[in-house]
């Protein structure tokens, strides 16, 4: 992770083992309180269209989420 500001962290990556049940939310409460203490805000990034990664998100009550959209080039018709 890194700090986006004096107030805001951003989580970059978040690796574990998926089998072991409630892994995740360990190890982002660890990780901010061993790093970054007195952060307010966390930034947990995109989570590119995975349904739990989205679920997992949202159970921590964000005060904000940014819906994203993908453009693709497609063909003129000219």
């Amino acid at each position: 992770g890194s700090l986006l500001s004096k107030r805001m962290v951003q989580e970059n990556i978040e690796k574990g083992n998926r089998e072991i049940r409630g892994l995740y939310p360990v190890l982002i409460k660890e990780f901010l309180s061993h790093e970054f203490k007195d952060a307010e805000l966390v930034n947990r990034e995109d989570d590119m269209d995975h349904e739990n990664l989205r679920a997992s998100k949202k159970s921590y009550m964000p005060l904000k989420m940014i819906e994203k959209y993908k453009v693709t080039g497609g063909k003129s018709n000219d």
